[in-house]
């Protein structure tokens, strides 16, 4: 289960941070409020690229970081292991960091992985 999500620097969000509870959760505002980066920045979580045109204008990068609960994500923690990825008192803390020239680093508790891996 997703708890919480940080980001910076992406599209019109400085930086941001969005918990959220158990059962089901909405994003709502109006246009442009930043609903679509919020989705971005999970689509980044989960291995997709980003498009360079999101990644905020004269910063030194951005970055979405997203705290998981393990005990929801059987096959993930399954196939982070095999990667040698260990959870830290039953959380994951997957991060996407973005470089200004297009670059970016995944990790998941602090382990660099693959952008495959964790796809």
């Amino acid at each position: 289960m997703l708890k919480n999500l940080r980001i910076k620097n992406i599209g019109l969000i400085s930086d941001l941070s969005v918990e959220f509870g158990a059962g089901f959760n909405v994003l709502t505002g109006e246009t442009g409020a930043g609903k679509s980066m919020i989705l971005s920045a999970l689509y980044m979580i989960l291995g997709e690229r980003m498009a360079m045109s999101l990644l905020k204008k004269g910063r030194s990068g951005g970055m979405a970081e997203a705290l998981f609960d393990e005990k929801y994500l059987y096959t993930a923690r399954e196939l982070l292991r095999r990667h040698g990825v260990f959870s830290e008192e039953g959380e994951f803390i997957v991060r996407r960091l973005i470089s200004p020239d297009g670059k970016s680093r995944a990790l998941v508790n602090g382990s660099v992985i693959n952008l495959s891996a964790l796809r």
